[in-house]
């Protein structure tokens, strides 16, 4: 009897601490911890609808390469979309959050190429945006695994008719250069390594030599690479000197100058110690601006091409947010560098708008500019020498990329 009586003492406290611990469980999956998850937050979108609502401002098209009139009476200091990728669009894509983007101020288009590889996608062609037609297009075609190789000399290549490179994260590492009408990459396909995200390479990647710089050529609309000394921005930053005329590479060991023949030579021997990073050429002041890193600072970094000399700002007053690989861009029209800054702030669920002065070191925040969502991993922020704005390309997580642009 006194067993009987043991056995139904301890199952009864046994039930009550289970379903203690079950309740305790309970609520620890709904608190605020697991809710602002973002994993919750997209399955809460999946019910109460998209996170980008905003209309498309409708813009007449005009022939590619043409300033765009209509551009002129828009707005000034708010985001406005003028194209959301929808059923009749001949080109439809995903935009890839590890790509980057760079503008052919030749003919206005938004260049975006990179891909978020991992197994997930293999894009390695190049899309355009262009500012005048308003619509996409593509050059190339997706190389699938079963069309990457090694050439000859040791490169990896992605033959599909014509080379092109392997599907890689470009983060802020291409530029256009105006000068040779070209699109320069200086990244690699570092995530596809063996054993970093899959295997699905591990037979030919033993046979890579070495990673080239890659160039595409917009007058023969073919790839080359570039066999000169090679330096690779992965997940570094570049930017276009135009002064000069060569790219210009940051990377924790050094700063780096990428020139017509010959390939890429160290200038400075230590630049900031970080990764994504991104960076801009502001023209007036024959700076560099970078700013952004994987520590979430919201330090300027500032690089004089003409005395080779690094430096990181003080900046008293107001500064964004940190970041990291957040949308940069340098506005010649106003000669301030424009940042978008994901706000602090969960539940604010915008992007704000920040402009910065290299001159005096000073930031100063677009009162009427926050962007309608947030933004997180984005290198796809240009400006439109054309028409005078900057341009973007974005999408909230499951949703059609948009193309906005920004009056100043």
């Amino acid at each position: 009897m006194q067993v009987y009586r043991g056995a139904r003492r301890y199952f009864y406290w046994f039930g009550l601490t289970a379903h203690i611990l079950l309740i305790a469980l309970l609520w620890a999956l709904f608190s605020n911890q697991i809710t602002s998850h973002w994993r919750w937050k997209q399955l809460a979108g999946f019910f109460s609808g998209p996170v980008d609502s905003t209309p498309v401002t409708v813009i007449n098209a005009v022939p590619g390469g043409k300033t765009n009139p209509a551009f002129h009476t828009l707005a000034k200091g708010r985001w406005i979309k003028i194209h959301q990728q929808g059923a009749e669009d001949t080109v439809k894509f995903d935009r890839q959050r590890h790509g980057g983007s760079a503008f052919d101020s030749k003919r206005g288009r938004l260049i975006l190429f990179g891909s978020d590889t991992h197994g997930t996608d293999w894009s390695n062609v190049i899309r355009t945006f262009d500012m005048g037609a308003l619509r996409w297009s593509v050059f190339g075609e997706i190389g699938r695994p079963e069309h990457y190789t090694v050439s000859s000399d040791g490169v990896p290549i992605a033959s599909t008719g014509h080379i092109q490179p392997w599907a890689m994260h470009t983060f802020d590492a291409i530029e256009y250069d105006p000068i040779h009408d070209r699109l320069i990459v200086a990244s690699h396909p570092e995530h596809l390594k063996p054993g970093r995200f899959g295997n699905w390479l591990a037979d030919i990647w033993p046979q890579i030599q070495q990673h080239p710089t890659w160039v595409y050529d917009f007058v023969s609309n073919q790839w080359e690479y570039d066999l000169g000394k090679t330096t690779s921005f992965f997940p570094y930053a570049t930017a276009y000197d135009s002064r000069r005329g060569h790219l210009l590479g940051i990377r924790p060991d050094g700063i780096f100058q990428y020139l017509q023949q010959g390939g890429w030579s160290k200038v400075v021997k230590k630049g900031p110690y970080a990764y994504h990073t991104n960076a801009v050429y502001d023209q007036k002041n024959d700076a560099v601006v970078i700013f952004g890193n994987n520590k979430n600072s919201n330090d300027v970094w500032i690089y004089r091409p003409e005395t080779e000399q690094l430096k990181r700002q003080s900046t008293a007053g107001i500064r964004p947010p940190g970041t990291q690989a957040s949308p940069l861009a340098y506005h010649a029209g106003v000669g301030q560098v424009v940042a978008l800054v994901d706000d602090p702030d969960q539940d604010a669920r915008v992007a704000q708008t920040w402009m910065y002065d290299t001159a005096s070191d000073r930031w100063e925040r677009v009162p009427e500019g926050d962007f309608p969502f947030r933004l997180g991993m984005n290198y796809n922020l240009q400006y439109d020498n054309l028409n005078n704005l900057l341009v973007l390309a974005a999408n909230a997580p499951k949703e059609a990329i948009s193309v906005w642009v920004l009056r100043l």
